[in-house]
């Protein structure tokens, strides 16, 4: 799949960049956090990453069936 190629290739282009774009504390804190799971900054990084898209799609499916009235509000 052409597309999914291309997906992954600005997708670990993206992430080189906010790593090169990182203070050194940042970047001190990521690769630690990456050698404890065993992993490359940036397979670490893309975890990070996916994980993130995962919690904001669930968050915001949340937030529409609070809108729509198919959820009660939480406090």
């Amino acid at each position: 799949m052409p597309w999914c190629n291309e997906f992954q290739k600005r997708m670990s282009d993206g992430i080189r960049e906010a790593i090169a774009g990182m203070g050194s504390m940042e970047r001190a804190e990521l690769e630690t956090e990456a050698r404890k799971c065993g992993r490359t900054v940036q397979e670490y990084a893309r975890s990070v990453l996916w994980l993130g898209l995962r919690l904001r799609q669930k968050i915001e499916a949340d937030n529409l069936a609070r809108l729509l009235g198919l959820e009660e509000d939480t406090p």
